[in-house]
């Protein structure tokens, strides 16, 4: 029983020791509990003979099954640490956070400000746009709230700007809760249908020249806008929102524009889909950086070899990756990642990394890929169209592609106006017109 006893004595030592290198010096304090530990054992295995209850058959059996408990938890330490060895190494990362700058912060404030006055005005006015874009009551609407419109486009298209709404990530003290990010995106979309009110005002009072001019500079305000930097899903769904909306009314209103000339927002609307790639890029990339700081500070809990922050971190960034290169590509099925365990077990390799990946993959799968991203693909071949549209009398042979097929969108040449095709050649889901 003596030897018995120093066994569990110089086992608890080594067990004390190694939990204390996993937890690190902030839990310096813990260590105080193997030492207790240590101290009963030595004091048993020194007097034993002069303690009386230690010769007891009770106690013998209860010092016998807490030595097992060492040796057990020993092996089992013993047995995760072989199975973990080595721990990985740091991988290259190919997801690169965007920083922006103190100023750029304050100037979303500030435009945030501008919003909010407009928003007030906007809704103080009650009419609503849609209804009554056409009535004798648009005319004094537009007017009321021409000064703060033309104020916000100029701030818009004259600073750099961004909004923070990711304290984890961004400046907390210049963060945006909830409610404010919402109070954005609506004015944002009710500046935009006003403006778009505006164009078509200038069409119904025969202001044709008028119309385009100021529809070609609204291009301008909405390219200022979808270049404004932000990580939240939010402002990515508004963008490709509003990049739509654009591009729709043209589409609505070819008859009146086909004598103009929109050659000088060609930069904008050939570029337009990559602006919206990025815009949604910044929002995955936001969202791993997010996980990685969480992972971080777990990390600081849970060491090597229980947790491996470098192979859950490797993992995580395959996910994220995958979805950016499916966000450019979602017709390339060989764009793969590294898939969640379906069960998860104490001695499979990093088992709490693997634990905390596959629960938190399910819920990115949900929220982030089916809801946004798959929304937004599915769009992308229809704001193609559109563009193509408002660029076809300068560049007619830049077909656009079928973001479903990865190929062109198939075309049929008519006299007048050409027909579009979208979903392949054996799945035509959607008919656009264009006239020549």
């Amino acid at each position: 029983m003596r030897i018995n006893s120093l066994i569990a004595f110089l086992s608890s030592l080594i067990v004390g020791v190694m939990v204390f290198f996993i937890l690190g010096s902030k839990f310096t304090g813990y260590l105080i509990i193997p030492l207790v530990l240590i101290g009963i054992f030595l004091a048993i295995f020194i007097f034993y003979k002069k303690i009386p209850f230690a010769n007891k058959l009770p106690f013998k059996i209860s010092l016998s099954v807490l030595s097992a408990v060492v040796y057990l938890a020993l092996g089992a330490f013993i047995l995760i640490y072989a199975i973990n060895y080595p721990p990985e190494e740091n991988f290259e990362e190919k997801l690169e956070l965007a920083v922006c700058t103190e100023e750029e912060y304050k100037n979303g404030e500030e435009l945030f400000v501008l919003f909010n006055e407009f928003n007030d005005l906007f809704n103080s006015l009650n009419i609503e746009v849609e209804e009554d874009e056409l009535d004798s009551y648009a005319v004094e609407f537009l007017e009321n709230t021409a000064a703060k419109r033309e104020s916000i486009s100029k701030f818009i298209k004259s600073k750099d700007i961004a909004i923070s709404t990711r304290p984890a990530i961004e400046l907390e003290d210049n963060s945006f809760s909830e409610q404010d990010i919402q109070k954005y995106v609506d004015a944002i979309v009710n500046f935009i249908s006003l403006e778009l009110v505006e164009v078509k005002t200038l069409q119904n009072q025969g202001k044709t020249s008028e119309a385009a001019s100021k529809y070609i500079d609204l291009w301008h305000t909405v390219d200022a806008i979808i270049s404004i930097k932000n990580t939240n899903v939010y402002y990515a769904m508004l963008y490709s929102y509003i990049v739509t909306q654009m591009g729709e009314y043209y589409y609505n209103n070819q008859e009146e524009f086909k004598e103009y000339n929109f050659s000088r927002i060609s930069s904008i609307t050939e570029n337009i889909l990559e602006k919206l790639d990025k815009a949604y890029e910044n929002l995955i990339v936001a969202d791993y950086y997010i996980i990685k700081n969480n992972k971080s500070e777990v990390s600081q809990f849970f060491k090597w070899p229980f947790f491996d922050l470098n192979a859950t971190m490797r993992k995580y960034h395959s996910y994220f990756y995958s979805m950016i290169e499916w966000l450019n590509r979602p017709y390339d099925e060989t764009i793969t990642y590294e898939e969640p365990l379906e069960k998860v077990n104490v001695f499979d390799r990093n088992p709490f990394g693997e634990i905390q990946y596959a629960e938190e993959i399910k819920k990115f799968e949900i929220a982030l890929f089916d809801q946004v991203i798959k929304n937004y693909i599915n769009k992308k071949t229809e704001i193609g169209v559109y563009m193509y549209a408002i660029n076809y009398k300068r560049n007619s042979e830049n077909i656009p592609k079928d973001y479903k097929t990865g190929g062109e969108v198939q075309i049929k040449d008519y006299d007048d106006a050409v027909e579009i095709f979208t979903g392949g050649i054996d799945s035509r889901e959607k008919k656009f017109q264009i006239l020549k």
